[in-house]
C-alpha cells in the first residue's frame, strides 16, 4: 500500500516544475496587463501555486517516509530459510554433457568434492535460486482435493527440483514428516516435499504426509509422487511476495535417461548452495579448483553470498525510497523559498524577484 502510495506521490510530484514552470509564465502575462485588479489577481495565483507546490512536497515526503519503513520492515522479512554463512554459485554444464542421467552424475560428483573440503559443512545444488524464482503456473493433478474452488487440475507455483541434503544446507524446518534421504534416490515409488501453502490449500483439514500427485501430462504419463514432508514456506520470489503453493522433487532419485515426464529432465543450468565457515575469498579459488576437476571446460558464475541475494532483492523499493527522499528534500527546498518571499502575505514584491527566484527553484529541481 505505501509502496502504490509513493509512486502516485511521484507521479504527483512530476508535475510541480511544470506548475511552477507555468506560474512563471502567468506572471509575464499578468505584468502585461493593467494595475490594480491585475496585481491582486497575479498575488493569489502566485499564493496559490507556492501552497500547491509546498503541499506536494509534504504528499511526497510522507510518500517516501512510508516507502523507507516499508524498506526496513522487509529487511526483517523471514525468508524462509537461513542465509547466515551461506555461499552460492552457478555451473552451467557444456552441450557435450547433455545426456540426462550423465548430468546428474556430474553434479552429484560436484557435491561429493565439495563436501569434503575443510570449512565446508554440506553442499547441495538446485534448479531455482530462493528470492529470484519466476513465479509460474504449473497444472499438478492432486488427490483428496479439499479446496473448494478452483479448477480440477490445481496450477501450482513453484515446481523445486534439489539435490539430497537440500534442506539441510538451506536451514529450512520440516514441519511435517520427513525432508529426503539417501535412501529415496534408489526408492521405487517417488516422493515430494509440499510447503506448508499447498498443504493448507489443498490439504486443509487432512494429513498431507501419504498424499498423492502428479505433473500433469496430456499422455498420462508422468508419475505420481507421494507426499513425505511439509516444509516451511519460503520466499522464492522475493521478500516482498507472498510465498506460493510448492513442490520439491529430489532430483537424485529423478535421474534417468528415458525421462516420462518434464520435471525428470535436469536444466544445463543448476544452483550451488554451500554452508561454510570460511569467508566468500578463501571459497573462490577453492570451488574454482572442484569445478575444474568436474569439467575444466565450466566456469563458476555469479559467487555470491545468499545475504547479497536477500540484499538486491530488496533493492527496487530501496532505490524508489531514496529517490522520493531526495525529490521531496528539493521541493521542500524550493516550497520554503518561495514561502520566504515578500508579497505572499500581503506585501508587495520588486520587480524581478519571481523571475530570479523561478531560476533559482529551476536550478534546485535540475541539480
Amino acid at each position: 500500500m505505501s509502496l502504490a502510495l509513493a509512486i502516485v506521490c511521484g507521479l504527483i510530484f512530476g508535475l510541480a516544475p511544470m506548475m511552477h514552470t507555468r506560474s512563471d509564465a502567468t506572471a509575464e502575462t499578468l505584468k502585461s496587463g493593467s494595475r490594480g485588479s491585475a496585481g491582486t489577481t497575479r498575488h493569489h495565483v502566485r499564493r496559490a501555486l507556492v501552497m500547491a507546490e509546498s503541499a506536494l512536497a509534504v504528499i511526497v515526503a510522507v510518500g517516501a517516509g512510508l516507502l523507507l519503513r516499508t524498506v526496513h520492515n522487509l529487511t526483517a522479512v523471514d525468508a524462509g530459510f537461513d542465509r547466515s554463512r551461506l555461499v552460492t554459485f552457478s555451473i552451467t554444464l557444456p552441450p557435450a554433457s547433455s545426456e540426462l542421467l550423465g548430468r546428474v552424475r556430474a553434479y552429484q560428483r560436484l557435491l561429493e568434492q565439495l563436501r569434503d573440503v575443510p570449512g565446508i559443512r554440506i553442499a547441495t545444488a538446485l534448479t531455482d535460486l530462493p528470492l529470484e524464482s519466476p513465479l509460474a503456473s504449473y497444472q499438478t493433478e492432486i488427490t483428496n482435493n479439499t479446496a473448494t474452488s478452483g479448477p480440477l487440475t490445481p496450477a501450482i507455483n513453484y515446481y523445486q527440483r534439489v539435490m539430497s541434503g537440500y534442506f539441510e544446507a538451506m536451514g529450512i524446518p520440516i514441519l511435517q514428516g520427513r525432508g529426503f534421504q539417501s535412501t529415496d534416490a534408489v526408492s521405487q515409488g517417488m516422493v515430494a516435499v509440499v510447503n506448508e501453502t499447498l498443504a493448507n490449500t489443498y490439504w486443509k483439514g487432512r494429513n498431507p504426509i501419504g498424499q498423492r500427485l502428479r505433473p500433469f501430462s496430456a499422455d498420462n504419463g508422468s508419475p505420481w509422487f507421494t507426499v513425505i514432508g511439509v516444509a516451511k514456506d519460503v520466499k522464492q520470489s522475493g521478500v516482498d511476495r507472498p510465498a506460493g503453493t510448492e513442490v520439491y522433487l529430489l532430483v537424485d532419485q529423478l535421474a534417468t535417461d528415458s525421462p516420462t515426464t518434464w520435471v525428470a529432465i535436469p536444466p544445463p543450468t543448476m544452483h550451488v548452495v554451500v554452508r561454510t565457515t570460511l569467508p566468500p575469498a578463501m571459497l573462490v579459488p577453492v570451488i574454482a579448483r572442484v569445478v575444474r576437476n568436474v569439467d575444466p571446460s565450466v566456469p563458476v558464475a555469479r559467487l555470491r553470498e545468499m545475504d547479497e541475494v536477500f540484499t538486491e532483492s530488496i533493492q527496487r523499493p530501496r532505490l524508489l525510497a531514496q529517490l522520493l527522499a531526495a525529490f521531496s528534500a528539493r521541493a521542500a527546498a524550493c516550497g520554503g523559498r518561495h514561502l520566504r518571499r515578500p508579497g505572499l502575505h500581503g506585501g508587495g514584491t520588486a520587480p524581478g524577484d519571481w523571475h530570479s527566484h523561478g531560476a533559482r527553484c529551476r536550478a534546485i529541481e535540475s541539480a
